[in-house]
Parts: C-alpha cells; structure tokens; sequence
C-alpha cells in the first residue's frame, strides 16, 4: 500500500474542494548498488460534491509529464499519473528523496504545487573495522562491526613493507596471530603500527570502499632481552700465586680482568655494553679491567637498539686482605742519654691468601745523621693481634745525645713493602756547669763577662717558649 508524501489545493474557482497528491512505495533497496528504486504516485482528489472537467490537464511529478486527466468525479480520488525514480545513496548509506508535484488544468479551478523532501532507510555498507592490539606473537581480535548479517569480508593487513591476508569470508570477527616476522620492520622501536583492511561483501558482490583501522604491535620484552654472559679472571700473576687460583679476588691487589659477551634479539642491534664492579666504578665495553679492585660484585648490562636491557651477575670470591701501614715514633728516653725508644704500630694482614699465607717482617736501621753510611738492617719482632701489630722497646744500642741520628723502618708482607723515617736531635741537658758560664736547657744563664763580672741573661727559650731567669725561679 503507497504511503502518502504530500498534497496541494488548486488555487482557482472552488480550489478548496480539489487537491493533487503524491504517494509513493519503495520497489527496492539495493545494497549492493547503495540506492533505492521508489515508484511516485499521483492523486486527484475531490470532496463535498464538487466535480469539474476541461482539456486535458498533465500532472507533472519531479518536473516529468506522468499522466493527467480531463475531468473530476464528484467525491473522487483515483490516481492519475505514476513515475519511478532511482535515489543513489551517499558513502555512509544515507539518502533523500527529492519529489515535486505539479498540476496544470487551464480551467477554472487553476493550478496545483508542492514540493518536499523524504529521508529515506539507511542502506548497509561497507564494514568498519576495529582491532585490538598485542605482543608480536601474540593474537589480536578484528571485529568487522557488519551492518547486515549477511555480510562477509575479506581481511587483509600491512605493517611496514610487510602485507598479507588474515582471513576470507569472516563474518562478525576474527583472530591473527602477529608473525614475528614483524620484529624485521621495528629493529630500533618497541613498537609498531599496522593497518586492517576490511573488504564488506553481499555474497559475491563487493559493498562499498575499503575501510582500514590501525592495530599496534609491541616487541615482547621478555623474547627481545639481549643475550648475556659474564667471566671474571685475575690477571696479576702476583696474586695468582698466592691464591693458587685465578678465580679467586686479593682486595687491593688483584686486576680483575672482565669479558662480557652479549648479543641481540629479533632483529635489534647492540648499542652499549657497560660493567660494574661493586666498589661503584662502572666501565663501558666488553673486555675490561679493574685495577686494585676492592669489591669481588660484578654486573654486566647490554642494552639493544630497542631500549631493553638485560644484566648479568658474578660474586667472584675476595680475599679480604688489609692494606699494611706503619706507624713510627722515636724519642731519647732522657735528654743526655744514649738509650733510644721506639714505638711501632700498624695493621697487617693476618691470614691465609690459599696457598700461602701472610708474613709480616719488621726491621730497621740507622746512620748519623750526618753520614752516608746506614747501619745493617736488623729485624724487630712484633707483638700481633688479629690484623693489628705493635712494637715498642728501647734499642741496645749507644747513641750519643749530642749527635744527630736518623732512622729508616721498614715492614714487609707477601704483597707490600712500607717505609718510614724518623729523625731524633741531640739531647739537651737541663743544667751544664763550664768554667765561664752555666746553662740552662741549652741557654747561658749565668756567666763572667769581659771585667770577669758574674753577668745574667736575660730571656732564652726553653724548647718553643721564651722564658725569663726571673720566670724560672719563680717556678712559673
């Protein structure tokens, strides 16, 4: 049954009383061909008894002679003309139908027009579709979004120079699984973008444009870390033989030397390589050494052209060997004696490196100050407690306290020697009685001068301060 669009009264004698319409039926919706065929209907009525006749009267619908009449019944309404039209619709399926009517009966009862517009169903097309994203590897979800049930599609995607075919006939959705292959087109990037295309059929008859959406691929971190090994050795003969071992670590003086082997993954290149030893030094390379090192933790790191980084450990073991010091000090035991004392201290490595243990050797020696020529080196024998040694004891030996004497002390483990020199002064006796004059703490005091007067001296110093006669025998 037509459905009505519009109508309009004549405009002459007794108009009122007629009217043109226009109906119209949808004959078809072409999916395929995205455009509906309407057949256009036209009406003349009359109403209350009234009737008219005349020439042949067109009436005109969209602006096309359809039919016409040459007389109106009393009470009439038959349609009198009939036009189908095509409406093409646009890319989103919509469409409008235009229509016009128009009716000119050179009588009395004048002329009759309308015109209007008619929104028409949406007509299916072409699928949009959405994807999700993943992991290369791993499967994404298309989703065609149809706009009929009926509808198939083709799903195709590209991703850098890199292009296939996901699926043929796939209704509502389908799964593709991301090739590795993808790893080839971001060898410098942790991830991609990728384009779905989406072909919409209506059996074997394409509908519409292709449409696309984007989908994302990311480098799985966990496949891509770079591959990573780590060997440490000690190079320095001296200390391979105390330990036996290459494989083991003397604090302070071991050279550890460090090969880091890494490569890439899935396409990536290697940028940088870096080592870490736990005494907070950091060395970039694959092969390197750390002198005197002090911390037995090493770290190796890669990192690829992607950004990903991957590390590798080693705790070498360490021989916690303690640096030898020497502390030393010298002092005559009275002004004007001959006796020296010394006093040793230090610290001292007191265990086993593996195959040889640590020794500690003592010695000293002495010359007048004033020569060349040292005495023999004679060995001191510590007193030692753990890592700690002291020594402290008078010389047996006569050094005469108006001389100056120097004195060279040596200590000596399996790994190093330290020296260390003292000097001491001659002795000052605190009174001398000579036949002119008498001093004190090395300072005339008394004496006869040129009239053979008892004379006093001032001030003179005693060691750094200077002091009075006056001040002495007040006792200040």
């Amino acid at each position: 049954m037509a459905t009505f669009l519009g109508y309009s009264n004549f405009n002459g004698k007794n108009g009122s009383k007629f009217s043109a319409d226009l109906l119209y039926d949808i004959l078809e919706q072409n999916i395929a061909g995205n455009y509906h065929r309407i057949r256009l209907y036209g009406y003349i009525r009359s109403w209350d008894g009234y009737s008219g006749s005349g020439s042949y009267a067109p009436f005109y619908i969209n602006g096309q002679n359809a039919g016409g009449f040459s007389s109106i019944s009393a009470n009439q309404y038959s349609q009198v003309a009939v036009l189908d039209v095509t409406v093409q619709h646009d890319d989103a399926g919509k469409g409008v139908l235009n229509w016009s009517l128009f009716v000119d009966t050179s009588w009395t009862l004048g002329d009759a027009s309308a015109s209007g517009s008619l929104e028409l169903p949406t007509i299916p097309r072409a699928s949009q579709p959405t994807s999700t994203s993943a992991n290369i590897g791993d499967a994404i979800t298309i989703y065609t979004n149809r706009k009929s049930p009926i509808f198939t599609h083709t799903i195709t995607w590209t991703f850098g120079s890199l292009s296939g075919t996901v699926a043929t006939g796939v209704g509502d959705s389908c799964m593709f699984q991301l090739p590795e292959s993808l790893y080839s087109q971001i060898p410098n990037s942790q991830s991609g973008t990728g384009v779905i295309y989406c072909e919409t059929y209506n059996g074997g008859t394409k509908v519409g444009n292709t449409l696309a959406c984007n989908f994302n691929a990311y480098a799985n971190q966990s496949a891509c870390l770079p591959n990573v090994s780590i060997e440490v050795k000690d190079i320095n003969e001296s200390a391979i033989a105390l330990t036996g071992t290459n494989q083991k670590l003397i604090k302070f003086f071991s050279s550890a030397q460090v090969d880091f082997s890494s490569s890439a993954k899935n396409y990536a290149s290697i940028t940088a390589n870096s080592i870490y030893c736990g005494n907070g030094q950091t060395m970039a390379g694959d092969s390197v050494i750390f002198s005197q090192v002090e911390s037995g933790y090493f770290k190796g790191t890669a990192t690829d052209s992607r950004g990903f980084s991957n590390s590798i450990e080693q705790n070498v073991e360490m021989i916690p060997y303690v640096k030898l010091t020497l502390n030393c000090e010298v002092s005559r035991v009275t002004p004007t004696g001959s006796q020296v004392l010394v006093s040793l201290s230090g610290n001292y490595y007191n265990g086993s490196f593996g195959t040889q243990s640590n020794t500690l050797t003592l010695k000293y020696r002495y010359k007048e100050s004033e020569s060349s020529t040292w005495s023999e080196y004679e060995e001191i024998t510590p007193t030692i407690e753990g890592n700690v040694f002291s020594f402290e004891e008078i010389l047996d030996y006569s050094f005469n306290y108006q001389k100056y004497y120097d004195f060279e002390f040596v200590a000596i483990d399996k790994i190093t020697q330290v020296n260390s020199q003292q000097s001491i002064s001659p002795g000052i006796p605190i009174m001398l009685l000579c036949e002119k004059f008498i001093e004190l703490w090395g300072n005339k005091a008394f004496y006869l001068n040129e009239n053979e007067e008892l004379a006093i001296l001032g001030d003179f110093k005693i060691g750094e301060t200077t002091k009075s006669l006056n001040d002495i025998a007040g006792g200040q």
